[in-house]
């Protein structure tokens, strides 16, 4: 990318472990999508999106709230009564915003990078993910704090699939991917392989000299599912962006809920229902979900509209 483009992603993400990046809206690319040929990236290929998946799963919880099927503030448990021991205290809005204290069993799965190799082909079901969950109790009681959780949007995959009666993967090929053409966006839902064309994703087990660098591109996103196991690429991203913040998914009312200010909010940044934004040093903030796992960099490039239409970087799979 050109510096002036550039700069502003540099100055707002830790790009030290980045090895190539493409945006949409910006006219280059930098670094490299394969270390062992040294192919630059290129804005074509796919890559695991991470946490980005969560404003896509957002964003059908409230179609389903436009069609009379879903209740913001109705409890979980009215669509999934035996999921969550107090699943009555805790409510739909408060899984789409991160305040329902759910336990994320991320933390004690994956502790080290080491981990998240190690574990790469290792398959989950949501229901043992949540069993996890549920062992290990509440951080707070819903509604009081917030807390980013990836439980959450397990939760949200599991209520769409049960109100929807068919799979997760049919829900966002139904209402995002087919009806928008995007044509390099899938959910693998258990999938490790990542068919070309695709960019590579790298975890550096080693931070000292000699760097050793690990190719995670196969990876199994059964943990995560529908809180990070989507592959897209940067204009199926660009796309889908434009017709959310246009109005062409949602409601109006639904879409500036969506875009809310969770309360309580987290420090020095502000979270709606599926997206966070985070200050830049020009004074702006990029709607985005967050993605803290290693080589990861979802970014919202300046562009056309005052909202700025996304891209995205290569992330190495894992914690979404």
């Amino acid at each position: 990318m050109n510096d002036i483009a550039t700069q502003p992603l540099i100055q707002t993400r830790d790009l030290r472990n980045m090895y190539g990046i493409v945006a949409s809206a910006l006219p280059d690319r930098s670094g490299v999508g394969n270390l062992r040929t040294g192919q630059p990236p290129q804005p074509v290929q796919t890559f695991r999106v991470a946490s980005q998946t969560k404003a896509f799963v957002a964003t059908i919880v409230l179609q389903l709230v436009a069609d009379g099927r879903v209740g913001l503030d109705a409890p979980v448990s009215r669509y999934l009564p035996r999921l969550l021991p107090d699943g009555d205290q805790v409510t739909v809005r408060q899984l789409l915003n991160h305040t329902s204290g759910l336990y994320d069993p991320q933390v004690e799965v994956y502790q080290t990078l080491q981990d998240i190799y190690d574990l790469r082909f290792e398959h989950w079901t949501p229901r043992q993910v949540m069993a996890l969950a549920n062992d290990n109790g509440r951080l707070f009681p819903p509604g009081t704090a917030w807390s980013y959780s990836n439980t959450n949007y397990v939760v949200a995959g599991l209520l769409i699939e049960r109100v929807t009666g068919t799979s997760i993967a049919r829900q966002l090929e139904r209402r995002l991917i087919r009806p928008l053409g995007l044509r390099h966006t899938w959910f693998p839902a258990s999938t490790a392989a990542l068919p070309p064309p695709r960019l590579h994703g790298y975890l550096p087990l080693d931070d000292q000299p000699p760097l050793a660098d690990a190719d995670i591109t196969r990876f199994n996103p059964s943990f995560f599912w529908a809180s990070g196991a989507l592959v897209s690429n940067v204009d199926d991203l660009d796309r889908f962006y434009d017709a959310l913040f246009d109005g062409r998914l949602l409601p109006r009312r639904l879409l500036a809920e969506m875009l809310t200010r969770s309360t309580p909010a987290p420090p020095a940044s502000a979270t709606g229902s599926g997206w966070r934004s985070t200050p830049c040093p020009a004074g702006r903030s990029w709607p985005a979900t967050p993605a803290p796992c290693p080589a990861t960099l979802g970014v919202v490039p300046a562009a056309r509209r005052r909202q700025g239409r996304p891209g995205g970087g290569q992330p190495a799979p894992g914690p979404g």
